[in-house]
């Protein structure tokens, strides 16, 4: 299980930041990881690509 440290993240319908968001998390937030996807660097920042699902 993981915690969400950022102040919001996004939870997208594919791996990318073209996908839809389909829903927002909040710090704070527990998930589970399913499947990692790889990196995105997004604005000089890697931002992981991993599939997982709310606790």
């Amino acid at each position: 299980m993981f915690t969400v440290i950022a102040d919001t993240a996004y939870v997208r319908d594919q791996p990318s930041t073209k996908g839809a968001v389909v829903r927002q998390l909040s710090a704070g937030a527990k998930v589970t990881l399913v499947e990692s996807a790889g990196v995105q660097t997004i604005r000089g920042f890697e931002a992981p690509l991993d599939k997982s699902t709310p606790v």
